[in-house]
């Protein structure tokens, strides 16, 4: 449809002017006094309106003024807010074609903007008449809050003042966490992934869809962009009401609207569904069509986050065999959703046993970046966590803090005979809490080899089974009863005095986590980063 464009950015307000021929075209270009438009019907003259930004515009070498242009209605009743084209149409008049041809062949022009701010040609009869729609994807970043509903925060869709910039969006996209958490405090600690209709659910990402002026014509498509599995699904409210789109990989139309008819949706709702493999991996896309031709678009890259609250950091100890190493779990995330905030441990505070009790005030750096002590990483049952379980993880960790616990040096929970009960410990190591929290709720950590046993491996801190007596200086087993736990017997080993240098058998920070590999013992626990694809690492 369109033969030439001339690139003159402009300004445009109100009906206004008559029409001008070639000749009088080219002297108020050479007066340098006007921005001039044209339609079918012949050359649009404005009046001076107000400066705006206009940057190295010349026409036959002349610097063409910032000025601007009053507005212009089209024929189907839009007002035209800004222009920045000029357009020769193939039926124009072959004296204004000539004209036009001769000014582009003398024109220099350099574009500000690419992308928003696109041409439209509307048909109406014989007249054809430009402006411009521009479409945005308006996005908030995604909530923060992950937990068992202990915290209600503010979801930042809530705030329009919380609405990522353009400049931010645009260089790192939109961070959504995954909706792992349990916002609704569901006592089966069911994942809100899995429930709709959620109250106090503050982890959706909002998205408003911007066009300006209003085409009253044409058709907005919304794709979604997802390059190897699913990650998002998009919801009609922040309490995920109705799903609207559950989508697939690859391209995906999620929404059609033909304005003509339909009005979008005022807000959209946005779940993090699974982790990005990489960053900016999914991407919103919003186009508008006009008789099928792309007119403008916007795009949004988004990747989604997940954190790994629930697993167990590690590092070297600071006092007493400190190649043993000290534990400690992230359970809470008190940063926003943003990069920065994602890759500052400071961000993330972890539940950490201290000698006069067990506390939740320390940051990951206490174990990240601890002055002296070398980092051995962040670490969980990979395979048997899924987010079900990593709740129940979560929570049976938060109960610690509801008890005084001070540290012990030689067993890993006292008392020895423990009924495996949180509410029961009297004193513990630093891996208690890891390795309690886990198997309380059926999730193995580590375990000892039990050579009367066949060298079955015997896992559950928690198991009340009393079959034999344990050895703890020898290893060895005598048959019967003892009123201890055999597994806890066997958990609280830690060999001492000539023993020192042969401890690779027994559960430490070091053996619990496979920094150290066990030996006649095993441990599930593999590398896994604190958040994934991006952010903190636990020391990983």
């Amino acid at each position: 449809m369109v033969n030439k464009i001339i690139l003159l950015l402009v300004t445009v307000l109100f009906v206004t002017g008559g029409f001008l021929n070639a000749g009088e075209l080219i002297q108020l270009l050479s007066d340098k006094t006007r921005y001039i438009g044209y339609s079918e019907d012949g050359i649009i003259d404005s009046a001076i309106s107000k400066p705006v930004n206009v940057q190295n515009v010349t026409v036959g070498g002349t610097q063409i003024p910032s000025t601007a242009f009053k507005m212009v209605k089209t024929p189907d009743g839009i007002v035209v807010e800004t222009a920045r084209v000029i357009i020769i149409d193939p039926d124009a008049s072959q004296k204004v074609k000539d004209f036009f041809s001769k000014l582009d062949k003398e024109t220099e022009a350099v574009v500000i903007e690419k992308g928003p701010g696109r041409l439209d040609i509307i048909a109406d009869g014989a007249h054809y008449v430009k402006y411009i729609i521009r479409v945005n994807i308006k996005i908030w970043p995604g909530g923060s809050d992950l937990d068992n509903g202990e915290e209600n925060r503010p979801c930042p869709g809530d705030s329009d003042s919380k609405a990522l910039s353009e400049l931010v969006e645009n260089k790192e996209g939109c961070f959504i966490l995954v909706n792992w958490d349990n916002d609704n405090s569901n006592s089966n600690f069911i994942t809100d992934l899995d429930k709709q209709n959620i109250q106090n659910e503050d982890n959706l990402a909002r998205v408003k869809i911007e066009f300006t002026p209003n085409p009253m014509k044409g058709k907005l498509e919304l794709f979604v962009y997802q390059e190897t599995h699913p990650t998002i699904r998009i919801w009609d409210s922040k309490n995920k009401s109705n799903l609207l789109f559950a989508g697939g990989v690859g391209d995906n139309k999620a929404f059609e609207w033909d304005l003509t008819t339909q009005t979008p949706l005022e807000n959209l709702w946005v779940e993090g569904l699974a982790n990005s493999n990489k960053e900016k991996d999914t991407y919103l896309i919003l186009r508008y069509l006009r008789e099928n031709e792309e007119v403008d678009y916007d795009i949004t890259p988004i990747t989604v986050i997940m954190i790994n609250l629930g697993n167990g950091v590690y590092r070297e100890a600071e006092i007493l065999n400190a190649n043993r190493g000290h534990g400690a779990i992230p359970y809470k995330y008190v940063g926003e959703c943003n990069k920065a905030d994602l890759s500052n441990d400071r961000k993330f505070l972890i539940l950490n046993q201290s000698l006069n009790d067990i506390t939740g005030d320390k940051n990951l750096t206490f174990q990240t970046k601890n002055p002296g002590q070398f980092t051995m990483g962040c670490y969980t049952n990979v395979s048997a966590l899924n987010y079900n379980k990593r709740l129940k993880v979560l929570s049976s960790a938060m109960q610690f803090l509801q008890y005084t616990i001070p540290w012990c040096y030689e067993d890993c929970i006292r008392p020895e005979n423990w009924d495996g009960k949180i509410s029961t410990i009297e004193e513990e190591r630093c891996e208690g809490p890891i390795e309690a929290s886990y198997e309380i709720n059926g999730i193995d950590v580590w375990g000892k080899e039990r050579s009367v046993e066949n060298n079955v491996v015997h896992y559950d801190v928690t198991d009340q089974s009393d079959n034999w007596e344990y050895g703890d200086i020898t290893g060895g087993y005598e048959a019967g009863a003892n009123e201890l736990p055999d597994n806890l017997e066997e958990h609280n080993d830690y060999d001492t005095g000539i023993f020192y240098g042969f401890w690779n058998d027994t559960l430490q920070p070091s053996t619990q986590c496979g920094w150290t590999t066990p030996e006649r013992a095993d441990t599930k626990f593999t590398k896994q980063n604190l958040c994934i694809p991006v952010g903190a690492k636990g020391g990983n």
